[in-house]
């Protein structure tokens, strides 16, 4: 894993890290797998590591892996939840 950016986003408590995956194995790791790795690689609790995505590349054993490392977990809870309760609504009005 090789970190291409790190930003950090003070208004938030937390940090966005962007990293390129190398998977020579085959298929894209799980997201627990790759989640372990960067919580490892930051040195960071792994409840505090939230990926947002994990972009493959077509055709190249290789993916791009964004990721919220929190502060603390009571901002983690905070934002994440947020973010899923606004979405859970936004399919039931598209649903009427």
């Amino acid at each position: 894993m090789k970190k291409l950016k790190e930003e950090n986003i003070p208004l938030m408590h937390r940090k966005r890290v962007v990293y390129l995956l190398e998977h020579p194995e085959g298929s894209t790791p799980r997201k627990d797998d790759v989640k372990s790795r960067v919580a490892k690689d930051l040195k960071v609790d792994e409840s505090l590591v939230v990926l947002r995505h994990i972009y493959p590349h077509f055709g190249v054993e290789k993916a791009k892996v964004i990721a919220h490392i929190y502060e603390k977990k009571e901002d983690l809870t905070r934002f994440e939840t947020i973010n899923k309760r606004k979405k859970k609504d936004d399919k039931k009005e598209s649903k009427k």
